[in-house]
């Protein structure tokens, strides 16, 4: 490994910082980032009935608003960026109609979910414009946080980037009984955090150049709960 001044590690992050800011559009430096309200996203325990819990999933193209006066296009789930937080116990049985209403090939993937393949939202179950793809399957695994997300062929990336994604809790006796906190958006409060990269007409950037594609892409810009 090649060693590194201590000058020079300086310089190289006054270089980086300078890039930085040219890539940060101006209207999103000076659109008041430190008013904006803190969001807890939308939850969905789905419809119970006894162990069979079902859930009512729509993927839709919409506009979001991350600077005032800007409307940025995105994708979400049963809104226009990122979708609900899903919550269900472990011994559910989960049934999840996802309808895909944009138009292109897409998915909705269980992340970390223990399931059978056919259910499992990959690249092989596609859901075509116009069309509905159910999910059945039970939850066989200890409490966790999990995600899902768009897994479409060649897809996956820009999907997610521009917000098919959204968080799915599981819970179980244990965790039931571990005293935490578990009063929803008072004191048990879900993060997701991502890092974006907007162009000067306020539409996102997603891998816009080789080193992005090369070295990994990094956003200018920090979103918590899709709030900048």
């Amino acid at each position: 490994m090649k060693k590194q001044s201590r000058r020079n590690f300086i310089k190289s992050l006054g270089v980086t910082g300078l890039l930085g800011s040219f890539a940060t559009p101006l209207w999103a430096k000076n659109n008041g980032v430190s008013l904006n309200t803190f969001v807890v996203p939308p939850l969905d325990r789905g419809v119970r009935n006894g162990n069979n819990v079902t859930f009512k999933l729509a993927i839709r193209a919409g506009k979001t608003s991350f600077f005032n006066g800007v409307n940025t296009p995105t994708l979400g789930v049963n809104q226009s960026y990122l979708g609900p937080v899903l919550r269900a116990k472990r011994g559910d049985t989960v049934n999840i109609n996802v309808n895909n209403g944009i138009n292109e090939v897409t998915t909705l993937h269980w992340h970390g979910m223990t399931l059978p393949a056919h259910m499992d939202g990959g690249p092989h179950q596609s859901i075509q414009p116009k069309k509905t793809w159910r999910s059945t399957f039970e939850i066989r695994q200890e409490a966790a946080t999990l995600w899902y997300h768009s897994h479409a062929m060649h897809k996956t990336g820009p999907q997610v980037y521009h917000g098919l994604a959204g968080m799915f809790i599981i819970d179980d006796e244990s965790s039931d009984k571990l005293g935490l906190p578990n009063e929803y958006g008072v004191d048990d409060i879900p993060c997701t955090i991502q890092d974006r990269r907007f162009n000067q007409d306020g539409t996102l950037s997603y891998m816009s150049s080789m080193p992005d594609r090369m070295m990994g892409m990094q956003g200018s810009i920090v979103l918590v709960n899709g709030v900048v």
